[in-house]
């Protein structure tokens, strides 16, 4: 069970780092960037979630 956790925390981790680099490539400016990297570090799985179905839209405009 314990291998299971692990996996799943470097899996949360690496997606984080995905979204994050995403994130910082966009054109838009570093105000409308660092909430939504606050809001992924914050809430790992939620913030990945609400960026990815609300966040890339607005931040690529």
């Amino acid at each position: 069970m314990t291998m299971i956790w692990i996996i799943l925390v470097i899996l949360v981790v690496l997606i984080d780092i995905v979204m994050i680099l995403e994130i910082l490539k966009t054109n838009a400016a570093m105000s409308a960037k660092l909430p939504w990297i606050i809001a992924i570090v914050v809430l790992p799985y939620l913030g990945v979630l609400i960026y990815y179905f609300l966040g890339r839209n607005r931040l690529n405009g």
